[in-house]
């Protein structure tokens, strides 16, 4: 027999009480993100220089045997060749004896490609008449050779061929690219990348002396023997053309029959420069009845298909999900749950509202659930043997792109001449300090929800409300031992419910435990570094010993702060044109549950009023050291026991383990990107660009914003109506930075000293909604999406209809920035 808990200290005596029941981190990297409007010309070398440290060498023995498909028996490649022989494509060497030489001729190409141009040129220096030879000439008797092999394979009795036959497209174009031939099953009519299984590639090299037909037509006949999932594809996808894609979800042991999402629409599609920022799409589909018939389902509406690739030995996002909502359940389950050590300095109406969502389970509809998914084969690892080149693709010398979400377009650079010495070899570590290349996994995911993306909502002021949400969210993972570690405009999600904007939190695969119970993973994950916590993208701790002594860590010193009561903003000395703004009602966390006899909105929050340092002149941050720049750093956030040293200058030598505070980090950062690059103000853009960029380390303006405070451009540049984001932004920085700077590597792990910088964001919402009335009803745009920059004499009336009308004509182009 159990009792029930006492109620929280200064809620209500009718209070429900809930009800009771029996280190390190993974580096990752940005996208690499191509210009919307950058021609495939002027890309292809920055492809290149970023392919060229993912992309391997091998023996051709090496390659056969681990990535091509299975070869046919030996016996079976004999009937080819002997029918080859037999219908005179290839002839046998009488000189086979010799060593080095192959035992067979291919008729169609007696003189070798090398030969054949070194004799072309030749007579061309001689005004003889020849016909020309590339490698279009070269090799066009490849089509009549794949054609005999084709009907070997008919003709055999245990191999049989696929439905693929070689296509010679020399002078077929694809966008900006050409190939010379390939593998497909499109013989006529305009060739389509989507056509294509395996592209050929043909070269004329002066190196490659030893000719082997028996191994050119071994190739071939593992190609057109291969199935087409041994080809890559997936056998759960169709490619329906015009009409987007048929995703299957197959039946199996949580699944009683099959089902089909035919998609719609692309939600999220990065336009990347290397291979793995390709790797996920995210699409609105339509159930429909099989994969025959491709009518809607009756009753189906708007669905949501995410298609991943993920480590082959890691959770997927759901099973992650599910053991985050579990452990929230465990917590809520917790006698006197509310002096969890992360909760020491919440306030009654903040215990009231977490309370709220652990009642009956609501928290579990603020994650973004997928109803259905599904799981494929893992892909291959790196061959054994297998080994990198500095410059497989391109030199490294050349220019490489410009970060950042500017459209600006690069110029061309002149591909580097000169004969090829084919590749040079280096040791591949055993142990990558930087990426491993692990095997992946390909899952797909249902939902039922389509949400919308923070930077996607109508207002600065739903973001704001919506942010809000998901910080509650996150306490409730802090309290339950989890961090996100992702928290970014595209994986904070909101539904529109009758009463309002609520949060979806999506995108959990990168969360981990808190703190660490595994070591870290070498491979490193993709995602944005925009809002990446300083600390992490840096791979250097902020800790300062001489801030042991000097700055507060836990309540704020009054002697070396001041409070900070935000006063009410006077519009009319504003010249404010909002006078028509309806009154705010605060946001509430999804709360709509009909059988809810308490439906009040406790608008109050954590703690006492935010307090700041009395500016630069006394800024503490300054006077411990750390105005120098950082030297070079290797990201190591693997956790307590980790043996490798970050390099860094003047920033104590500690590897970075990924924290509750970093997430809270990157919802400063978020707010910061709302304010600067989504209302559409020319002038913060400019500025916001050079801090949110897509580098490996953090650029000059978004350290010192961060650790010496917000700078001058970005306050001068923000909309005026935006003024009023200033003093808490900085008060909540100096909060933020002052754990930072005391936090020693040895109290990481210890939760109480984060009870204070975990409930400053909520503080931040409180103080904002004093000037709500100026800010809130500002569409969010994309970075594209610019006014007019002053000087042009835009009235402020103009300034609002020409916010509306860029919001109502782009409002598909945002999707996806």
């Amino acid at each position: 027999m159990t009792t029930k808990p006492s109620i929280p200290p200064g809620l209500a005596s009718d209070f429900t009480p809930p009800p009771l029941s029996a280190s390190g981190s993974t580096p990752r990297f940005g996208r690499d993100e191509a210009p919307p409007d950058g021609l495939q010309t002027e890309l292809r070398h920055q492809i290149g220089l970023l392919m060229n440290r993912e992309t391997f060498y091998c023996e051709f023995g090496e390659f056969n045997v681990h990535y091509m498909p299975p070869s046919p028996e030996e016996s079976d490649f004999q009937f080819v060749i002997d029918w080859l022989l037999e219908r005179g494509h290839m002839e046998s060497r009488e000189t086979a004896s010799l060593e080095g030489l192959a035992p067979y001729i291919l008729t169609g190409c007696k003189i070798t490609p090398v030969d054949a141009k070194r004799a072309y040129l030749s007579q061309i220096q001689t005004n003889s008449t020849i016909d020309k030879v590339d490698e279009g000439t070269l090799f066009a008797f490849l089509e009549t050779l794949v054609g005999a092999i084709l009907e070997a394979l008919t003709a055999a009795e245990h191999t049989r061929g696929n439905d693929f036959s070689l296509r010679l497209c020399p002078n077929n174009r694809l966008g900006s690219d050409k190939i010379d031939a390939c593998a497909t099953k499109r013989m006529k009519g305009k060739l389509r990348v989507t056509d294509i299984a395996v592209p050929f590639e043909f070269k004329i090299y002066e190196s490659d002396k030893m000719q082997r037909p028996d191994l050119l037509v071994k190739v071939l006949v593992s190609f057109f023997c291969a199935t087409e999932a041994e080809l890559g594809y997936n056998p759960h996808i169709s490619y329906l053309g015009d009409e987007g894609y048929l995703y299957e979800f197959p039946q199996g042991p949580n699944r009683s029959q099959a089902r089909y999402f035919k998609t719609t629409q692309s939600v999220t599609e990065c336009r990347g420069l290397r291979l793995a920022g390709r790797s996920t799409r995210v699409w609105k589909v339509l159930e429909v009845q099989s994969k025959t018939n491709r009518k809607k389902k009756l009753g189906s509406e708007e669905m949501i298909v995410k298609d991943v690739w993920i480590d082959a030995n890691a959770e997927s996002e759901a099973e992650i999900q599910r053991r985050v909502v579990s452990d929230i359940g465990q917590f809520a389950d917790q006698r006197n749950w509310w002096k969890h050590p992360l909760l020491e300095h919440i306030n009654s109406g903040l215990a009231a509202e977490l309370f709220k969502l652990l009642k009956n389970g609501r928290f579990k509809k603020l994650f973004l659930t997928a109803i259905e998914e599904h799981s494929g084969e893992g892909s291959k690892d790196v061959a054994e043997k297998a080994w990198l080149t500095k410059d497989i693709f391109l030199k490294r010398s050349l220019v490489p792109i410009e970060p950042g979400p500017t459209t600006q377009r690069l110029p061309p650079v002149r591909e580097q001449k000169g004969q090829d010495t084919g590749p040079q070899r280096f040791t591949r570590p055993k142990d990558p300090p930087y990426r491993s290349f692990s095997p992946k996994r390909r899952w797909f995911f249902a939902y039922n929800e389509v949400c919308h993306r923070l930077s996607d909502l109508p207002t600065l002021g739903d973001a704001m409300d919506v942010l809000r949400q998901n910080h509650l969210v996150l306490l409730l993972m802090f309290c339950a031992g989890w961090v996100h570690r992702d928290i970014s405009t595209g994986n904070i999600l909101a539904i529109l419910q009758p009463k309002g904007w609520s949060v979806r939190l999506s995108d959990l695969e990168f969360a981990k435990k808190f703190p660490p119970e595994t070591p870290a993973s070498f491979d490193p994950k993709i995602g944005t570094l925009f809002f990446m916590a300083y600390e992490v993208h840096s791979g250097a701790t902020m800790y300062n010993k001489v801030g042991e002594h000097t700055l507060p860590f836990g309540r704020p010193d009054k002697g070396n702060t001041v409070s900070l009561v935000i006063p009410p903003f006077d519009e009319n000395a504003m010249d404010s044109d909002d006078d028509d703004v309806p009154e705010h009602n605060p946001s509430r966390v999804d709360d709509d549950d009909e059988d809810d006899d308490d439906d009040s909105y406790v608008d109050s929050y954590a703690g006492d009023n935010m307090s700041v340092y009395d500016g630069p002149d006394n800024d503490d941050t300054k006077a411990v050291g750390l105005e120098s720049n950082d030297g070079a750093i290797e990201v190591d956030d693997d956790g307590s026991g980790s043996d490798k040293d970050v390099v860094t200058s003047n920033v104590n030598k500690q590897g970075v383990i990924y924290n509750l505070q970093h997430d809270v980090e990157s919802e400063w950062w978020i707010i910061i990107y709302l304010i600067t690059m989504c209302v559409g103000h020319a002038p913060s853009i400019e500025v916001g660009t050079t801090i949110f960029q897509e580098l490996p380390q953090p650029s000059i303006e978004r350290r010192d914003n961060l650790r010496f405070g917000l700078q001058s451009q970005l306050k001068q540049s923000l909309h005026h109506k935006l003024k009023a984001f200033l003093q808490p932004l900085e008060a909540l920085r100096n909060e933020m930075v002052t754990a930072y700077l005391r936090r020693a590597p040895d109290q990481v792990s210890d939760l109480s000293t984060y009870s204070i910088p975990i409930t400053w964001p909520l503080r931040f919402f409180n103080e904002m909604n004093t000037s709500r009335s100026l800010w809130g009803s500002m569409p969010l745009q994309g970075p594209k999406a610019t006014l007019s920059p002053p000087g042009q004499n835009l009235s402020e009336e103009e300034e609002v209809t020409s916010y509306c009308r860029y919001r109502k004509q782009e409002k598909k182009v945002f999707r996806g920035e």
